[in-house]
């Protein structure tokens, strides 16, 4: 079975298998601005062989790290495949900090989630109120609080620097 058909069985329609690429730096350059789409991360599975203390976060700006919601707490890390949930956290950049431990050693990460395309940090107070409905209705074919933010996210942005203007 293709993960990604696994993935939408087990967590609802929507969510799947996110592809990403891994980025090792400690700044974005603006010729190198990441590829990953935004989504609403549902959950984070590592392949952990020799870190022994890490945080992951994860955020919608590479640039504000403050931003960044703490999807997993500084805690042990267990040496072992390990399934984190992270209840549907806007996202595109996921970070995990090795606090002890060599973090070469990690063999697997997979990002579990639904893609909307267009998200940004200003639509979190809309996030905020449809999230409860979205995971509510999560096994429905037809999701209607999801496809609301998702036409949000895609025909909003455009229009926000302009909306920002008369506040």
């Amino acid at each position: 079975m293709e993960p990604e058909r696994e993935a939408s069985s087990e967590w609802g329609d929507g969510v799947g298998v996110l592809g990403f690429r891994v980025k090792a730096s400690s700044c974005e350059p603006a010729a190198q601005k990441a590829a990953n789409e935004p989504c609403l991360l549902s959950h984070i599975r590592i392949y952990n062989k020799s870190v022994l203390e890490w945080e992951i976060t994860a955020g919608l700006r590479y640039n504000k790290p403050d931003t960044f919601v703490k999807v997993r707490p500084r805690c042990e890390a267990p040496k072992r495949d390990i399934l984190y949930p992270a209840n549907h956290t806007p996202c595109r950049y996921v970070r995990i900090s090795c606090m002890r431990g060599n973090p070469i050693a990690i063999f697997f990460i997979q990002l579990i989630g639904i893609p909307i395309p267009g998200l940004e940090p200003d639509l979190q107070p809309l996030v905020n109120y449809l999230l409860p409905h979205i995971t509510a209705h999560k096994q429905s074919s037809q999701n209607i609080h999801l496809q609301l933010l998702k036409d949000i996210a895609s025909r909003l942005p455009p229009f926000l620097p302009q909306i920002e203007g008369f506040y």
